[in-house]
């Protein structure tokens, strides 16, 4: 992998970082929740507004890119509905919002993780006419519903017998796969069934959030 495309993978990550709560929100269609379309499109290009915040056509655009730079198209429709569901999210998210210093500390890690340096970092924002201050809000905004999520929707453990179960019917449904014995897949199939619950747990809670915020949308 050549270094930019490998830099602009890692600026996809990490500006785009969600975390499963926001992967969550692509699962709740927003056209059910009757959102108003306003026809006359405001001179400042605004896209949307929820609760009063504006989310700019350029927002739209840059998160686009982003998807794309990943090998994820996406339509402008379906990004609007991703940031509108993230800024309902948001706003009633504020309390969980981390300091600069901790969310710099996680961005650091994340990075590390992805096999850069901080210059690294830096150098490859830059060279994307990028901000640095900018993707660090951004991902300030995303821990801040990360916290929030994982505070206020309640997870149902999976237990060992559940994870079991699970294990015992897929062996049957593929019978001529050879398959790792339970206790060394244990740890990934409680994993997955965790995801599953997550999933099933927060879809109805963010479209609670939704239903309840004043959106409307331009185009």
């Amino acid at each position: 992998m050549s270094a930019k495309l490998k830099q602009g993978k890692v600026i996809a990550g990490i500006v785009a970082i969600a975390v499963v709560a926001v992967v969550l929100v692509l699962t709740i269609p927003l056209a059910d929740n009757d959102v108003p379309v306003n026809n006359d499109v405001p001179d400042n290009n605004v896209a949307a507004t929820v609760n009063g915040e504006e989310i700019m056509q350029e927002d739209v655009a840059e998160m686009q890119e982003l998807y794309e730079a990943q090998g994820m198209p996406i339509s402008e429709e379906e990004v609007l509905e991703q940031l509108i569901m993230q800024e309902v999210l948001y706003q009633a998210a504020t309390e969980y919002l981390p300091t600069e210093e901790e969310a710099e500390e996680q961005l650091e890690a994340q990075v590390a993780m992805m096999g850069m340096t901080m210059d690294e970092f830096h150098e490859a924002l830059e060279a994307e006419g990028l901000s640095y201050d900018e993707q660090l809000e951004d991902f300030r905004r995303q821990l801040a519903i990360q916290g929030f999520l994982h505070e206020e929707v309640e997870v149902p453990e999976v237990t060992e017998e559940e994870a079991r179960e699970f294990y015992d019917e897929y062996k049957q449904q593929h019978p001529d796969q050879e398959l790792p014995p339970f206790e060394e897949v244990k740890p990934q199939i409680v994993m997955q069934l965790e995801e599953q619950r997550q999933q099933e747990a927060m879809g109805p809670f963010i479209e609670e959030l939704v239903e309840k915020a004043d959106i409307e949308e331009y185009v």
